[in-house]
């Protein structure tokens, strides 16, 4: 008899979580064109879409760095999801963040790094980073000399993308201004958190460093939300860790993040903090 656990399934039983989120992202953009755009209301269901487009990026980030499924055509199969849930091709993310962001780590190469965002107060250097990180990973990545994705990677992106765009244009034809309000303005502000949290786990921090190359946020609820994306110093020293794992690994790191005074207990108390200030981002005191 054939074992239907999870693990035959799923590498990891903590991914049930995962496929629970990432559900509830499609639901928030499938169903706005199928109830009808007066059975709901637009701003708090654009607002929870949102976010959870931003914790389907997440997810899609860590399906990248080890696949959710033992099986390869499940995989391929949530890439197409991951896809539809972003707005972006699940593969995309390889180049930018694996090949350069992890190599690079906020120094001057990287294509992401904190000192595009410019001088000035945080809340205007947020958007400068979100804006100028974005259009610079669309040029770097076009450059001769940047890194590619390998050839079954590449072929993935493509499928991705024809998938893509033929939910975009079925949703355009359904109804265009139903689609722009509830898919595409969901996915854009779930992309510009993910770039932007970016910013708050680096700003101000050593370039290169392990310990002290990122910012931690180790409040339970939005680890708990965000699949422990929070524990960025675990993962940036080891990209391969599941997530599930990195509050594990951050424990024997913490001594040392602390005496850094790099890790916070919630990321919207230090954004807050971080939104008035007028100089790159302080150390926890």
């Amino acid at each position: 008899m054939r074992q239907t656990s999870s693990r035959r399934i799923l590498r990891h039983r903590a991914d049930w979580r995962t496929l629970a989120l990432v559900g509830l992202a499609c639901a928030a953009l499938i169903l706005p064109p199928v109830l009808g755009p007066d059975a709901i209301p637009a701003g708090p269901w654009i607002a929870v879409s949102a976010m959870l487009c931003f914790i389907a990026n997440i997810a899609n980030h860590n399906h990248m760095h080890q696949a959710t499924f033992q099986r390869r055509v499940l995989n391929q199969a949530f890439n197409l999801v991951l896809t539809l849930c972003r707005g972006h091709t699940a593969s995309g993310i390889i180049v930018p963040h694996h090949l350069n962001h992890h190599v690079e780590s906020c120094g001057a190469r990287d294509w992401i790094r904190p000192q595009l965002a410019g001088r000035g107060i945080g809340w205007l250097r947020l958007v400068r980073f979100i804006v100028a990180a974005s259009v610079n990973m669309l040029i770097e990545r076009r450059h001769p000399a940047a890194p590619r994705l390998a050839p079954r990677a590449e072929l993935s992106r493509r499928h991705e993308q024809r998938v893509l765009a033929a939910f975009i244009l079925l949703g355009l034809l359904a109804d265009w201004q139903v689609f722009m309000l509830f898919n595409v303005l969901p996915w854009a502000l779930g992309l510009a958190l993910l770039v932007g949290v970016n910013l708050l786990q680096h700003d101000a921090c050593e370039p290169g460093l392990v310990v002290g190359g990122s910012r931690d946020f180790v409040g339970r609820v939005g680890n708990w939300l965000c699949l422990n994306n929070g524990y960025h110093t675990a993962h940036h020293l080891s990209p391969a860790t599941h997530w599930s794992k990195l509050p594990d690994l951050h424990a024997t790191l913490a001594e040392r993040i602390r005496a850094q005074r790099l890790e916070y207990p919630s990321v919207l108390a230090f954004l807050w903090r971080f939104g008035w200030s007028r100089t790159p981002s302080a150390r926890s005191v």
